[in-house]
């Protein structure tokens, strides 16, 4: 029997629900573990991430064959590298504030992040980043594996669970005690960042569903994208210094892979808009916001 739209677009977005309530139990790990030092670091390395993810973007206006003509592509490009930026200077607003403008003590942080980066902004190689950051490397190293031995349509799933699926620490983070004069600078960041970037997994996803593959690629393509959500449980734990030990996160990778944690309803609750309304929506909330830079 063939594989429905709403079967392949309800179980791939449960698994996002599961990862992002996996990804609590990180988070949470984190604020039990909670000091000024992991504060630095996760934040540090997470305005990285956002810096290279829009040079990543950008880059993309250069790569088109025909720039002038994949009119979608050029402004989708613009839009993503603009969106990165605005992130990036809005955690480093809170970073500089809370160093109170003095050198930020995380060793190379500015290295971290997306792989497609490096050798063009930063010089070097994403491997030297293997020894700093074992469990980032793997993060995109697993991904780049397990979308190579997919079909075009596993590639498009893998990934748009990939660039989707981060929501889900957005949101856990979104969910911190804003009594805290730290979080309390933090929380809005992260709201905003998931009002962004909610829709990118369950939007695409959606445009997939509708051609659905067979049902033994999709089984493939369901594990690859769990492998992928789990290495991001390890380097968000990474990126808040390991506040969880090895014994914790396996158990919470496993449950996780075996399907043994309860869902949210975080992406499953996405109201699906078009392409056109989304440009008009993005239009006018970057018209109308205060740039932090």
């Amino acid at each position: 029997m063939a594989l429905s739209p709403d079967k392949v677009h309800e179980e791939i977005l449960e698994i996002m629900d599961r990862s992002a309530a996996a990804m609590k139990q990180v988070v949470d790990g984190y604020v039990a573990q909670r000091t000024r030092e992991r504060d630095i670091h996760w934040l540090a390395l997470q305005a990285a991430k956002e810096y290279t993810a829009a040079h990543v973007h950008a880059r993309r206006l250069l790569g088109p064959t025909e720039p002038l003509g994949n009119i979608h592509e050029v402004k989708k490009a613009l839009h993503d590298a603009t969106e990165e930026v605005e992130h990036y200077a809005l955690y480093m607003e809170v970073l500089i504030w809370y160093l109170d403008n003095k050198p930020c003590p995380v060793k190379d942080w500015q290295r971290y992040g997306n792989p497609g980066a490096y050798g063009w902004r930063f010089g070097g190689s994403f491997e030297d980043t293997k020894a700093v950051w074992p469990y980032s490397y793997a993060y995109y190293t697993t991904r780049a594996r397990v979308c190579k031995g997919s079909s075009p349509w596993g590639i498009a799933a893998i990934l748009a669970c990939g660039e989707g699926g981060a929501v889900g620490w957005h949101h856990m983070m979104s969910q911190l005690d804003p009594s805290d004069p730290f979080f309390a600078r933090i929380v809005p960041i992260e709201k905003e960042i998931v009002a962004d970037e909610l829709y990118h997994g369950p939007e695409t996803i959606a445009h997939l569903a509708a051609t659905p593959p067979s049902e033994q690629e999709f089984e493939v393509v369901k594990e690859r994208i769990k492998q992928v959500r789990a290495k991001e449980l390890r380097q968000r734990n990474e990126q808040f210094l390991h506040p969880l030990g090895e014994a914790q996160m396996q158990a919470i990778e496993g449950n996780f892979v075996n399907g043994r944690t309860e869902p949210l309803t975080l992406f499953r609750n996405v109201h699906l808009r078009s392409l056109e309304k989304d440009d008009a929506k993005r239009q006018v909330i970057y018209a109308g916001r205060e740039k932090p830079f």
